[in-house]
């Protein structure tokens, strides 16, 4: 499964939001904030980045973060991981945004932009074969 991200991810529409603060007031949390601090995703959290052996699905960088790629019950609750994916900081604030792709690049050095760019070469290379 892919950690797809940027252009090809839909931001969270007002829809969503409702959708997602109504599946957490069934759980018994007043906002996703509360959630965020929650043991509950702590342990879903240790959960998710153990599984993808602490790496960004998408860069292959050490992951500190997990992004929700879907807020149903049974996601939010830690009863399915198939819609969490274990993401650097740049990938996950990347996966947030229409133009994410483009504004991660610039805050990236040139260093890191020129590796980034030999990481996408290679993957075309294997995925060519």
């Amino acid at each position: 499964m892919d950690f797809v991200i940027g252009r090809y991810t839909s931001m969270i529409d007002s829809f969503d939001k409702r959708e997602r603060q109504d599946a957490l007031s069934r759980l018994g949390f007043s906002s996703y904030k509360d959630y965020l601090k929650s043991e509950t995703w702590k342990g879903i959290k240790e959960r998710v980045l153990k599984r993808d052996l602490g790496k960004c699905r998408r860069c292959g960088d050490p992951a500190t973060q997990v992004h929700h790629a879907a807020y149903d019950i049974a996601t939010l609750h830690g009863e399915c991981l198939l819609r969490l994916y274990s993401a650097c900081s740049r990938c996950h604030l990347a996966s947030h945004s229409v133009f994410g792709e483009a504004r991660v690049m610039n805050k990236m050095s040139k260093k890191e932009r020129a590796r980034k760019n030999r990481r996408k070469k290679r993957r075309r290379k294997i995925s060519n074969r």
